[in-house]
C-alpha cells in the first residue's frame, strides 16, 4: 500500500516481533508432556523441529518462508512411518503445527509501520 506524503512515496509494511509469539512455547510444552506421559523419549527430537517451525513462520504463510519446516515435517513423518515410532510422528507433527499456528499468530500480531 502506497500513499503520497509531501511528494515522497511512503510504503507501509507490516511487521511482527518473533519473540512475542507464545504458540511455539505451548507446542514445545505439549511435546514434553507427551514424551513424559507416554515415555516416548524419542519425541524430544521434536524440540529442534519446533524451533525450525518457529523460524519459518510468516504472517502470509507462503511456502517460500515455510520451505524448511515443510521439508522437515515431511521427512520426519516419512521416517516415523518407516520405523513405526509414534514419538517421531508426534515430533514431526509438532513442527508442522508450530509453523501453521505461529504463522497465524504472527498474522494476528502484525502492526503497520511506515517505511
Amino acid at each position: 500500500m502506497r500513499r503520497q506524503n509531501a511528494g515522497v512515496a511512503a510504503v507501509i509494511v507490516y511487521v511482527f516481533n518473533r519473540r512475542e509469539l507464545k504458540s511455539p512455547l505451548v507446542v514445545a510444552a505439549g511435546l514434553v508432556a507427551f514424551a513424559v506421559w507416554r515415555s516416548e523419549w524419542v519425541a524430544l527430537v521434536g524440540l529442534p523441529l519446533v524451533y525450525v517451525g518457529w523460524c519459518g513462520c510468516a504472517p502470509n504463510m507462503n511456502l517460500a518462508n515455510g520451505c524448511l519446516p515443510a521439508l522437515a515435517t515431511g521427512t520426519a513423518l516419512a521416517f516415523g512411518a518407516t520405523v513405526g515410532s509414534a514419538g517421531v510422528l508426534v515430533a514431526a507433527g509438532a513442527c508442522g503445527v508450530t509453523w501453521v499456528v505461529a504463522s497465524a499468530e504472527s498474522a494476528w500480531r502484525c502492526w503497520p509501520v511506515e517505511w
